[in-house]
C-alpha cells in the first residue's frame, strides 16, 4: 500500500512540473504581402515558429491596430517556458521612439545595414525582419523590425531628450561626438535622430548594452541664455569640463541651441544621466558677464554651503527667459 501511494505522488509531481504553458508571440507593425491574405502569412509563421525553436503551435491569427493601420501576427504556443525575445520593438516603452526613417524607401535603403549591426551585436539570426511603420504621426515613423529568440550578447535600446536644433557643429560632427561618449560608457551608437515637433522637438538614439548593463537614462536641462554663439560655446565647453570631473555624472553632452527669444540669443543646453535636476540662479546680479565671472567661486562656494555635494557646475549668464543683458548677468548652477 505505502509503494502505491509513493507511486501517485512521484507521478502527479512529475506531471504538474512538466505541464507546458501558453504564451503569445506577436510580429508587430507587419504590412501584409497579399491582399486579404493575412490569415495564410500568420499560419505561416506559425509553421516557421514551431520549426526553428521546437515549441509546440496552437495557432496563428491576425490582429489590425487602426491607430498604425497596421497588423499584427500573432501566434499562440505551448512551451515549458516563454521564450526569450529579442526585438527592435517594444510596446512597453511606445512612447520612446524605436522609429528612424522618413519613408519605407529611406527604410529599405538601410535595411541590410541594421540587420548587420543586429547580428553583430546580439549574435542572433533572426527570426523574422522587415521595414515596418510605427506611426503615421511621426515624421521619422518607419524602422527596420527584427525578432530573434535566444540570449543576446548585446540588446537594443531606445532612449531621447527633449532639444532643440544644435548650433555650433554640423549633424555629423553632433553624431560623432555623441557616438564616441556613448561608446566609452559601453553603449554602442547604431541611430541618432533629431525630432521636429509642435510640441517638445527632441533627439533620439538607439544603444545596444549587455542584458545585465544598467539602463541608460538621459535628461536635457536648459542651463541659461546667452547673447551670441561663440560665448555659449565656450561655456559648453567649461560645463563639460566641470562635469567631466564627476565620478557620479555621466555627461553626455553640453551644445548651443536656437531658444524663442530670437536668433541671435542662443540657450546651453546639457545632458547627462541625472534623471532629476534643477537649475539655481544667484540672488546677486552683475551689469557684466565679466563681473559676475570674478565673483562666481564664492558664489559656487555659497551654493555647495546650501547643497553639498548636489551642486554639479556653476557659469555665469543670463537666467533662462531673461535673455536682456538689462536683467543682468547671475550665477547659473546645476543641481542634482
Amino acid at each position: 500500500m505505502l509503494k502505491l501511494i509513493l507511486l501517485f505522488v512521484l507521478v502527479s509531481t512529475g506531471g504538474t512540473a512538466n505541464a507546458a504553458e501558453e504564451f503569445l508571440y506577436r510580429a508587430y507593425h507587419y504590412k501584409s504581402t497579399v491582399e486579404n491574405g493575412c490569415a495564410s502569412e500568420a499560419d505561416a509563421l506559425a509553421q516557421k515558429l514551431a520549426l526553428e525553436t521546437g515549441v509546440e503551435v496552437v495557432g496563428g491569427a491576425c490582429a489590425f491596430d487602426s491607430y498604425t493601420d497596421q497588423t499584427t501576427l500573432v501566434v499562440r504556443y505551448r512551451a515549458d517556458v516563454e521564450l526569450n525575445l529579442v526585438s527592435t520593438y517594444n510596446p512597453a516603452r511606445y512612447l520612446v521612439p524605436n522609429s528612424f526613417y522618413k519613408s519605407q524607401d529611406a527604410c529599405l535603403a538601410s535595411y541590410d545595414r541594421d540587420l548587420a549591426i543586429f547580428k553583430e551585436q546580439t549574435g542572433l539570426e533572426p527570426f523574422v525582419s522587415y521595414c515596418a511603420q510605427r506611426t503615421q504621426h511621426d515624421s521619422l515613423g518607419w524602422y527596420v523590425h527584427i525578432d530573434a529568440f535566444g540570449t543576446a550578447q548585446r540588446i537594443p535600446q531606445f532612449v531621447g531628450w527633449y532639444s532643440s536644433q544644435v548650433y555650433g557643429m554640423t549633424f555629423a560632427e553632433f553624431y560623432q561626438a555623441i557616438s564616441q561618449k556613448l561608446s566609452n560608457a559601453g553603449y554602442p551608437l547604431s541611430h541618432l535622430a533629431w525630432r521636429p515637433s509642435v510640441a517638445h522637438n527632441s533627439v533620439s538614439v538607439q544603444v545596444w548594452r549587455e542584458p545585465t548593463q544598467e539602463e541608460l537614462e538621459l535628461r536635457s536641462e536648459v542651463l541659461l541664455t546667452v547673447p551670441g554663439l561663440e560665448v555659449c560655446q565656450a561655456l559648453a565647453d567649461d560645463i563639460a569640463s566641470q562635469l567631466g570631473t564627476r565620478s557620479d555624472v555621466f555627461h553626455l553632452a553640453s551644445y548651443c541651441t536656437s531658444p524663442y527669444s530670437g536668433p541671435r540669443h542662443f540657450d546651453l543646453v546639457t545632458v547627462t544621466n541625472v534623471v532629476v535636476t534643477r537649475v539655481n540662479y544667484s540672488a546677486e546680479k552683475y551689469h557684466s558677464k565679466s563681473e559676475c565671472d570674478l565673483q562666481l567661486g564664492s558664489m559656487l562656494q555659497q551654493q555647495r554651503v546650501l547643497h553639498g555635494d548636489r551642486v554639479l557646475a556653476g557659469v555665469c549668464g543670463l537666467p533662462r527667459y531673461q535673455a536682456s543683458s538689462s536683467h543682468g548677468y547671475r550665477g547659473v548652477f546645476l543641481l542634482k
